[in-house]
């Protein structure tokens, strides 16, 4: 069995803590190929086959799970979550542009929304 190379448990004297990191590090750089990249034209059919996405400052944005689920709070050990829970944490004037223009570049209409710089970079 292999568990004895394997046991990074404190007890056993030897936790590696960076184990976790050190092997994505690894397997990252021995099976990373590229970046996945999409022309204006595939964004658009993608949009027009029901995805939402956009592009904003030449990044791929996709908000298609959270429009078509809604986002949920959970509590720990299946507590409910406090009432009065805002569980629609993202601008809704944001949420509307990728709702009715998806597959366009929105850096324009983004940028004219009364949303904090500050705001859009966290």
């Amino acid at each position: 069995m292999n568990a004895q190379y394997h046991n990074f448990h404190a007890i056993s004297n030897d936790s590696h803590p960076s184990w976790y990191f050190e092997s994505m590090t690894i397997i990252h750089w021995n099976n990373h190929i590229g970046y996945m990249g999409y022309t204006p034209q595939e964004i658009s059919s993608m949009a027009n086959l029901g995805s939402s996405l956009s592009i904003y400052n030449g990044l791929i944005y996709d908000l298609t799970d959270y429009l078509n689920y809604s986002p949920a709070v959970k509590g720990p050990n299946s507590e409910q979550a406090p009432t009065g829970t805002d569980t629609q944490f993202m601008d809704s004037t944001l949420v509307n542009l990728f709702k009715y223009t998806s597959g366009q570049d929105l850096m324009k209409g983004i940028n004219n929304l009364n949303i904090d710089s500050g705001m859009l970079t966290t």
